[in-house]
């Protein structure tokens, strides 16, 4: 992942740790180029005649400890799963390598000194955050903690998130009011320089997110688009298959025939999912080792053994910004579509997991079809007291959403006193 602070920890390891090693290379790991290209000059630097990388692995090879010591490479951003890096690994006793990468593969270089880093807890977030907002010295007042506190929350408690928020506060003097900044215009807000630095490092999330996203393939990328319209997070890739098994056309509540932008939706769909005219799940999840390998998505396993997708809530703001108006709504409507396939009885499995999907779409739900609303009120409030045909009736005959809950409300409390958080689920979708 991005911006949890990796060349920031191997950085200061080599600063604590200098006093052990004589020479120390910073090698940018970034591409084959710049692998060779920093070997050469590091060792050139030492006055060894280098043209090629070979020159600079043999001379690295027959390092004398007793003359010139012993020595760190740090190999920084070793992202590309183009770049064996293992094979620029000098073949001495006498060098210590340190690697940063968002590539989960290289853990096996080094099993069991592999550290895999992710966000801080809300304590140690708190605590970077005010670092950077008040003077040295200056305690925070507990206003100011709780409205850092809830800073650190929304921004996923990720280090360069939080320091980059510190950076854009202090000039602009808008702890009280970060948050509302950041909600109106996200992109605007997260592109900010980050504040000067001891280890001059000024990359951004957003910049350090785009430059990942051009590692993707165009199906990658596709598939992260889309899960970026739900929760972000136990997104059930169960849900992917029932719907492709079904053709994307499983419609629980039909009040309405769909139009050409639900064709097009599901065009786009089967030619993600169904690459081959048929639903395939080991392609399906090659995509997911593709995006789990720069740390994009994590794939666990919940309570009841079902596989869930997570990411990180500002990966998800990232994904939707970055898309033209066309495509967010498209991709948007790809979920939609997803979801509503889940809602009906085929899907009775997955609804505990659909409902959070639901209710991060409450933003765009003016903008759905009618039969994709109706599903979606359907599963929030099931029961044989509300059934399809009740349903159907209240929305070709009611158009004003208000007006259905508060038939919804009463025909459901009538009948099921003791089920009332039912109500006050459809009650948080606008």
């Amino acid at each position: 992942m991005a911006g949890v602070g990796k060349t920031q920890l191997l950085l200061h390891f080599a600063h604590q740790n200098a006093n052990w090693f004589k020479h120390g290379f910073y090698i940018d790991g970034s591409s084959i180029q710049t692998v060779a290209g920093n070997l050469v000059a590091r060792v050139r630097e030492l006055g060894h005649t280098c043209r090629t990388i070979y020159d600079a692995l043999k001379i690295l090879d027959k390092w004398d400890e007793q003359t010139d010591g012993k020595y760190l490479i740090i190999f920084d951003n070793v992202d590309d799963r183009s770049v064996a890096i293992a094979n620029y690994f000098p073949q001495s006793t006498h060098a210590f390598i340190l690697i940063s990468t968002r590539n989960r593969a290289l853990g096996n270089l080094a099993t069991e000194a592999h550290l895999e880093l992710g966000e801080m807890t809300p304590k140690e977030a708190v605590k970077a955050l005010l670092k950077v907002i008040l003077p040295p010295g200056q305690s925070a007042t507990n206003e100011q903690t709780n409205i850092t506190f809830s800073i650190a929350e929304e921004l996923g408690y990720l280090p360069v998130a939080l320091i980059q928020a510190g950076g854009y506060i202090k000039p602009h003097h808008c702890l009280g009011d970060y948050l509302s900044r950041l909600r109106k215009s996200p992109r605007r807000i997260l592109i900010h320089p980050l504040p000067e630095q001891r280890d001059k490092y000024q990359t951004t999330l957003y910049t350090s997110l785009d430059l990942m996203s051009e590692r993707l393939s165009p199906l990658a990328q596709q598939y992260l688009h889309i899960f970026s319209f739900g929760h972000y997070r136990n997104f059930p890739p169960a849900l992917i298959e029932l719907a492709a098994e079904h053709h994307f056309l499983l419609d629980p509540v039909t009040v309405l025939d769909r139009g050409d932008e639900f064709r097009r939706t599901t065009i786009l769909l089967h030619g993600m999912l169904c690459r081959t005219g048929e639903w395939a799940e080991d392609n399906f999840d090659e995509v997911l080792v593709e995006l789990q390998t720069i740390f994009l998505v994590t794939l666990s396993e919940d309570g009841d053994q079902n596989r869930v997708l997570s990411m990180h809530p500002l990966v998800r703001t990232w994904a939707q910004e970055r898309l033209q108006e066309s495509e967010f709504i498209i991709y948007r409507n790809a979920m939609v579509i997803l979801l509503c396939c889940g809602s009906g009885r085929e899907g009775g499995r997955l609804h505990g997991h659909l409902i959070p999907h639901i209710r991060a779409l409450s933003s765009h739900w003016g903008n759905l079809h009618v039969n994709d609303r109706a599903s979606f009120e359907l599963l929030i409030m099931p029961g044989p007291a509300y059934n399809r045909v009740d349903l159907k009736r209240d929305w070709m005959g009611i158009p004003d959403l208000s007006q259905r809950r508060r038939i919804a409300s009463t025909r459901r409390s009538s009948h099921f006193d003791s089920q009332h958080h039912t109500v006050q689920h459809l009650a948080t979708l606008k």
